[in-house]
């Protein structure tokens, strides 16, 4: 594979694109601390060839929201040279754990009953908030362990089919040719669309991340990101609980201009057909000397100053 590598390497070269187009690698899939050779082979064999490292993850939800999954990815981060960069190429969630075997059952029933569903492939829970706020609990620990980028698998279930052509892989925010072929109803954007496009749009490429320390609050997870002066704070509650959360950032200035968005089960404000509206504006947030928030099992708000 070396000699494969290098080869591919040494044409795109030749071809006047050095420095212009990366390889990236190892892209595999992993489940657990133990494979992280694959990024420490990369490494040692490859060298600069490999110009950004990747891996894929699709973990359990109890993996996720014990808050193990950023040890198994630490692990990873920590075999990437000096200089180099490690992004998630791929995140999903699979209730592969014992912990979540009534979840699994339930997403296998309820791809059973779907007329076009992959039974062995599907995550149908992407029907519901609560995968919204399991994507957002990961994405948060993604960061936290020094990744530079992270991709949501998948963005249309029209994608890729599994077992045969009308029996599709469920895990996109829409099924695009939903009117056209597997009812109207599939195209209408899912839940999760409006925690992750937020993320999107308010962790912006660029933005520097800050340490965000959760205490005394089982199941809530928060980052705080600046971009071009403007900072933004998301806070995700990833139990089933109501939780009362005080936030604090004793090194920041007053916000002046906030604007704040609620996700979660009846707490979202949408227009038209894909468009997650703020329920404040205008906002006057002192976080130096702490915010308190009451909020919903499996919700999450963000609070930011990126507006345009």
């Amino acid at each position: 594979m070396g000699e494969a590598v290098s080869y591919f390497r040494g044409r795109l070269d030749a071809e006047g694109l050095a420095g212009k187009v990366e390889l990236v690698g190892p892209d595999a899939a992993i489940w657990g601390p133990e494979e992280a050779w694959w990024v420490s082979r990369s490494r040692d064999e490859l060298g600069d060839r490999i110009g950004l490292y990747d891996i894929h993850t699709y973990p359990s939800k109890c993996t996720v929201n014990s808050g193990e999954y950023t040890r198994i990815l630490e692990a990873y981060r920590r075999e990437v040279p000096a200089g180099k960069k490690i992004v998630m190429g791929e995140i999903g969630f699979k209730f592969v754990e014992p912990a979540d075997s009534l979840l699994q059952a339930e997403n296998l029933r309820r791809a059973a009953a779907h007329p076009n569903a992959s039974t062995d492939d599907s995550q149908m829970f992407v029907y519901d908030p609560m995968y919204g706020t399991d994507m957002a609990d990961a994405l948060f620990q993604t960061i936290h362990a020094g990744y530079s980028g992270c991709i949501a698998w998948m963005l249309d279930d029209a994608m890729h089919f599994k077992e045969a052509p009308d029996k599709l892989k469920i895990w996109g925010f829409w099924n695009i040719f939903g009117d056209e072929i597997f009812g109207a109803g599939e195209e209408r954007v899912r839940p999760w669309y409006y925690a992750w496009s937020l993320l999107c749009r308010t962790l912006r490429p660029g933005s520097d991340f800050f340490a965000a320390d959760v205490r005394g609050a089982a199941g809530v997870k928060a980052v705080a990101a600046v971009k071009d002066g403007r900072r933004t704070v998301a806070v995700v509650n990833v139990s089933r609980e109501p939780r009362r959360v005080r936030i604090e950032c004793p090194g920041w200035e007053r916000f002046r201009q906030a604007t704040r968005y609620r996700y979660g089960e009846g707490l979202m404000r949408t227009e038209g057909d894909h468009t997650l509206l703020p329920d404040a504006t205008g906002l006057r947030i002192d976080f130096r000397s702490g915010a308190e928030y009451d909020m919903p099992g499996e919700s999450m708000i963000l609070l930011t100053e990126q507006n345009d």
